[in-house]
């Protein structure tokens, strides 16, 4: 679902940008000076920023702790699995206090005893 959010944010954001280029090209730049004082298209453009900084953020938990399990099945001395242990618990820990999404916060707890079982 955050890849699905993530294509349509970019792909809104990016019409926008591209009428409002155009539009400003040929009504002149008063027209965006007034597209970017309306409140609203204020919140729009905002929730669209979150939105996809929110994705990026689900996405780099999720492929860190997929890279950690990957790494960790080649890694032999006691210390750097140590190493690598306390990195993924902390990426697993922090990703549970700032993911709202409950499905997001599972798959981060099922890549956790993925690696737990490597």
């Amino acid at each position: 679902m955050d890849g699905l959010m993530l294509n349509i944010s970019w792909v809104v954001f990016s019409m926008t940008l591209v009428v409002l280029s155009l539009a400003s090209s040929q009504l002149g730049p008063r027209l965006l000076r007034i597209f970017m004082r309306d409140t609203s298209t204020q919140v729009v453009l905002g929730t669209f920023a979150a939105t996809y900084l929110y994705c990026l953020l689900v996405f780099n938990t999720i492929r860190l702790l997929e890279t950690i399990t990957v790494i960790a099945g080649f890694v032999h001395r006691p210390e750097d699995r140590s190493a690598l242990m306390r990195q993924a618990e902390m990426i697993a820990r922090g990703a549970g206090e700032a993911l709202p999404e409950e499905e997001d916060r599972r798959e981060v707890e099922a890549l956790w005893k993925a690696f737990l079982h490597t």
